[in-house]
């Protein structure tokens, strides 16, 4: 029994580092999709700031372009306009945050209703 037992010796050191190892993953992995889910929520902000702004030019409330008007809130917000389209009163924007390089996106649309209700 003596000569089994030496054979195991420093086995525990080893699974030791093997459960902190995979502590650390799961926590670096959680940490990850916090950080990617904030950078959603924030490009999602911006996007929707962004198109209501460009809504409002839309509608005559201001005398800026809608396009520039929903660049400039966006950028207010932390965010980057990379598409928009005006389309009637609609103003549809894709703004972009970045995330360590990494372009996160989100889209949103504002405007009118071009038909009465039913």
């Amino acid at each position: 029994m003596a000569a089994a037992a030496a054979g195991d010796r420093g086995s525990g050191g080893v699974l030791a580092l093997v459960v902190v190892m995979a502590a650390v993953t799961v926590a670096l992995l959680v940490l990850t999709g916090t950080v990617l889910q904030a950078a959603r929520a924030k490009a999602a902000s911006a996007a929707d700031s962004a198109a209501l702004a460009g809504a409002t030019a839309t509608a005559g409330f201001t005398t800026d372009e809608p396009c520039a008007a929903a660049a400039a809130v966006a950028d207010a917000s932390g965010g980057a306009v990379v598409e928009c389209h005006v389309t009637g009163t609609t103003v549809t924007v894709v703004c972009e945050v970045r995330l360590g390089g990494v372009p996160v996106l989100a889209e949103s649309a504002a405007g009118q209703p071009t038909e009465d209700p039913p």
